[in-house]
């Protein structure tokens, strides 16, 4: 009786299918078995409600995808649903110098292999840096700025689990695949008992094991800096390093088990590299911080300072 006190008191007497259980209350003793009925039937109508949203969720999601591809002249979204789950290769290119044929300097090729020969001719000298030796000067920059590095004994990562892989795996983010031919919704469904080998496999590399031979090549992914500027110099791309999905997801993992060493030397400056920040928390923030000067007609200023080719220039020998 007390439950059947409770049921009645949430009642929405303004909701037709609620109101299915006003007759209760109008029995001096409700017996168990009436008022099961009346759930039932409020079950069933809830059901056909719930069924009634979703159809009409779906309709709406179909109307506004028509819409936005409609509004999309270049048919950027319909090549993203087409491609699949891979990053598409450069396929045109301009020439930076003239070509085998003699074709002059600006001309477009889509020849596989000159394409190549460009972009590795034009990054070769950022890749390679402005440094000749790069364990002098990674020697060097250790020796400089150890005062200001944070220094604490050895933190101890425990073994790769295959339960907690799987977790990580199962909840995205869903990139791009590798030339492995792996998507990250692919190790989405993979059973229980795939990670516990995958987790055996990725333990023994770290015990000293090599890395499967698939896995140490990597696909270059091209995006214009500029979505607007339809130019098609090689300096003009933002080049992407996809390697495979075991090697991603082991990193992923790996920088999950180093969170509490993270904690240890992490500051409210930094947003990259600290689990739950972001870029954007620091645009929030500037943005909070800039908004208040103006409401408050406080005078303000900003600078912004940019490295060029950061990540592409970053020392492996100082990591």
């Amino acid at each position: 009786m007390d439950a059947q006190q409770l049921i009645l008191k949430d009642i929405n007497r303004d909701d037709p299918m609620e109101a299915t259980f006003l007759g209760i209350s109008d029995l001096q003793q409700p017996s168990d078995f009436k008022v099961l009925v009346l759930l039932s039937k409020f079950q069933k109508s809830i059901h056909a409600k719930y069924l009634a949203e979703v159809r009409a969720a779906k309709k709406n999601f179909k109307k506004a995808d028509q819409d936005a591809h409609l509004r999309d002249p270049l048919h950027r979204r319909a090549f993203k649903l087409i491609r699949g789950f891979t990053s598409s290769a450069l396929s045109f290119l301009m020439r930076s110098v003239c070509g085998p044929d003699g074709e002059p300097v600006g001309s477009f090729t889509s020849n596989p292999a000159e394409i190549d020969a460009t972009i590795r001719r034009d990054y070769d000298p950022i890749y390679h840096g402005n440094t000749g030796n790069l364990e002098e000067h990674a020697s060097s920059f250790i020796t400089r700025f150890l005062p200001f590095l944070y220094q604490d004994t050895e933190f101890v990562v425990q073994p790769i689990e295959g339960s907690l892989l799987m977790e990580l795996c199962t909840h995205g983010p869903y990139s791009s695949g590798g030339m492995d031919g792996w998507a990250p919704q692919d190790w989405s469904v993979l059973p229980l008992q795939a990670f516990n080998w995958l987790a055996f496999l990725l333990n023994s590399i770290e015990d000293g094991a090599p890395w499967p031979k698939g896995t140490l090549h990597g696909k270059s992914s091209f995006l214009r800096k500029h979505p607007s500027n339809p130019s098609l110099k090689s300096t003009d791309f933002r080049v992407l390093l996809l390697l495979s999905i075991l090697y991603r997801r082991w990193a992923s993992y790996r920088l999950w088990s180093l969170q509490p060493w993270i904690a240890k030397w992490a500051l409210d400056e930094m947003f990259a590299g600290i689990p739950g920040r972001s870029a954007e928390d620091a645009w929030w923030i500037s943005s909070f911080l800039l908004e208040n000067a103006h409401l408050a007609n406080i005078p303000f200023s900003g600078g912004a300072v940019d490295i060029f080719e950061c990540f592409d220039q970053i020392s492996r020998v100082l990591l």
